[in-house]
């Protein structure tokens, strides 16, 4: 592989040439171990420029902006002091990243939405059912919950008082998005459910309760299947081979699923002021609730 340089100091670096992965920014490309004017997350491989990293203010350690976890460069291990009470049940080698609440993740592009046929549209569960009784929503569609409503209700059914940490968490203000209903097989929402019944399925089997961050981290993923196994891309794909629009389409899938996940994480923590390190109900499995105080054994491992 030839040789990369220094945006800095222009010396020779075996680090790839790589813009920072915040929209708009135009940050600076490849930067030499000792200048790391890019930084490039080994996990999830975005590169960010230094002024878009999440700094913890109390170990000074650096996080990826885009999933949360330790950069390159850092100390494998970080004071536990940095994560306060937000993991003091946990071991030094299950610290992964630098502060969680000191990351953030960046900006997606929504205009990915509307690449899609049928386009993604976001709004909350009332919101839907409005538009069901004027009249206005689409044929065959359901609102998707990001995170089953099931698991944030600390009883049975769909309503009731919700988990320990849940803040202002109810049905009618949890944000959805609309997808092809009618639970058979093939459809968007027969997808979603099996899988979220599948994961529940799987940690309650192990008396374990998934937060927010890892409910949000799970969708994601699952999400950018869906999405490009149930809809049809629309974007342009002039001038691409067969094998390039393959690519493309995969891509814009996993562009679409993260703009998702930003949009229900910032709706989560911003509008309903839930964290992310909230222990979650399995609840579409008929779960019990989390207790107030998780135990080690009982914290989900996402490994």
């Amino acid at each position: 592989m030839s040789a990369a340089f220094c945006a800095t100091c222009g010396q020779a670096t075996t680090t790839t040439s790589a813009a920072c992965s915040v929209v708009n920014c135009g940050g600076a490309a490849a930067a030499c171990p000792a200048c790391k004017g890019v930084l490039k997350c080994t996990v999830c491989e975005h590169a960010f420029c230094k002024a878009h990293l999440a700094s913890c203010a109390n170990c000074n350690g650096n996080t990826c902006a885009y999933c949360a976890r330790q950069m390159a460069g850092h100390n494998a291990l970080l004071d536990l002091n940095c994560f306060d009470k937000l993991t003091s049940k946990m071991d030094e080698t299950d610290i992964i990243a630098t502060c969680p609440l000191a990351s953030t993740l960046p900006a997606p592009d929504e205009s990915i939405f509307n690449d899609f046929s049928p386009p993604i549209e976001l709004l909350t569960y009332s919101q839907s059912r409005a538009a069901g009784g004027k009249g206005v929503r689409p044929a065959n569609v359901q609102a998707e919950h990001f995170i089953p409503n099931s698991c944030f209700i600390a009883g049975t059914g769909r309503s009731g008082a919700t988990v320990h940490g849940a803040g202002k968490y109810s049905e009618g203000k949890a944000l959805t998005y609309w997808v092809e209903d009618d639970q058979m097989a093939g459809t968007e929402h027969k997808y979603l459910t099996d899988r979220e019944r599948a994961f529940c399925n799987e940690v309650a089997k192990k008396g374990q309760y998934p937060t927010i961050g890892q409910w949000c981290d799970f969708m994601q993923a699952v999400t950018a299947e869906s999405i490009a196994a149930h809809r049809t891309y629309a974007g342009n794909v002039s001038n691409l081979t067969t094998q390039e629009i393959a690519n493309r389409q995969v891509l814009a899938a996993q562009q679409a699923a993260y703009a998702i996940r930003y949009k229900m994480q910032a709706h989560f923590e911003n509008n309903l002021k839930a964290s992310t390190q909230t222990y979650l109900a399995n609840g579409i499995v008929g779960g019990s609730a989390p207790p107030k105080v998780v135990t080690k054994a009982q914290i989900y491992k996402d490994i």
